[in-house]
């Protein structure tokens, strides 16, 4: 009886085990299912807040501003100005300065023709013709020239000689049977009237029969000829055929400047040809070429003076008009200064209708000169 017993209470244990067993394992299930449901939603959660949130912001704002900011700033502003800004502006200026500003002056006169569309035999007739000369291409001035001495001689165009060499056609002055080599001149009359530090350039060539060597010379008055120190050259036989400037620059005298009318002449100093003969001996054939003739100067100012004080005490009366009369009867002497001064009605002549106009104006007869100062 005890044994049954026994039995009975030990499988009741066994079962009341059993139930505990199970309805453990069946707690801790549910407890660690809600865990991890748990750690998944926060997962989940700090997923999305990372990417909603946190590489939104820190993406768009760290590549965009730092990233683009720093390297098109740099290479824009230090590659590329530095290169632009050196080369563009030195080597462009200084080339252009130069050429533009000459050295020499203002051009009084330049006789610069151009061979286009021309023909051997061609008279420059465009240019002018051998009685009224030919007038200057730039500024004002006359050329003429004769093989003779005694007539002038046209210009026209050449490539006989020239043009085997490469060189354009070129204008010439030619003896022939009708014009003979005499006494050959080349002659320039030009106005250098308030003008100072002349200087001329002048092309020249010639052919076997012309004559080699030529001085130049000046006149004042269209008389009295002075040759010009320094001012001779010699047409080479191995070069004539090039044009060549044999006046680059020529320093012209004193005596040369502010003049009313300058000649300037170019005469053969012997009769020697180019190829060694004379052309006394053989006065028929050859030619000599001239062109890109350039008379420059620099403009003198005006002299500040009182148009009217002659005697320039500052006053403008009877005794400037004195003082005109004395030099209209030669018995004064005026300097440029004077003679601007005295030139009241302005016709570049002092004389007594000047004096007449000062002695009105003095008197308050005359409101005011025709020549302004």
């Amino acid at each position: 009886m005890c044994n049954e017993r026994m039995n009975i209470l030990k499988k009741t244990i066994a079962v009341l085990l059993s139930a505990a067993l199970i309805f453990g394992v069946i707690f801790m299930s549910g407890a660690f299912s809600a865990s991890a449901e748990d750690n998944t939603e926060n997962i989940e959660s700090t997923s999305a807040s990372q990417v909603t949130s946190d590489p939104d912001e820190s993406a768009t704002e760290a590549p965009t501003v730092e990233p683009t900011q720093e390297p098109t700033q740099e290479p824009v502003a230090d590659p590329t100005q530095e290169p632009t800004q050196e080369p563009t502006q030195e080597p462009t200026q200084e080339p252009t300065q130069e050429p533009t500003q000459p050295l020499d002056g203002d051009v009084i006169a330049a006789w610069d023709f151009d061979s286009t569309g021309k023909l051997a035999g061609d008279k420059l007739k465009e240019y002018g013709n051998a009685d009224n000369g030919y007038a200057a291409t730039t500024g004002e001035g006359t050329l003429t020239m004769s093989v003779s001495g005694t007539s002038n001689r046209a210009l026209e165009w050449s490539d006989a000689e020239y043009g085997k060499s490469g060189d354009k056609i070129v204008p010439i002055m030619a003896a022939g049977s009708k014009n003979k080599w005499g006494s050959p001149f080349i002659m320039f009359a030009v106005n250098t009237k308030d003008y100072k530090e002349l200087r001329l350039t002048a092309y020249f060539g010639g052919s076997n029969k012309a004559p080699a060597t030529w001085q130049l010379s000046y006149s004042t008055d269209g008389e009295s000829f002075a040759d010009i120190d320094g001012a001779a050259f010699t047409i080479p036989a191995d070069s004539r055929k090039i044009p060549t400037a044999y006046f680059d620059g020529l320093a012209l005298p004193e005596g040369a400047e502010n003049a009313e009318t300058l000649i300037l002449k170019l005469t053969p100093s012997s009769t020697v040809t180019v190829n060694g003969g004379s052309y006394t001996d053989t006065p028929t054939g050859g030619e000599v070429v001239l062109n890109n003739i350039r008379l420059t100067g620099t403009k003198a100012a005006a002299p500040e003076v009182v148009i009217g004080d002659v005697n320039g005490d500052s006053e403008v009366d009877v005794l400037d008009a004195s003082e005109i009369q004395k030099y209209s009867a030669q018995k004064a002497e005026f300097t440029e200064e004077q003679l601007y001064a005295g030139d009241v009605n302005g016709d570049n002549v002092v004389d007594i209708l000047d004096a007449a106009d000062i002695q009105k104006y003095a008197a308050e007869k005359l409101a005011e000169f025709k020549k302004k100062a």
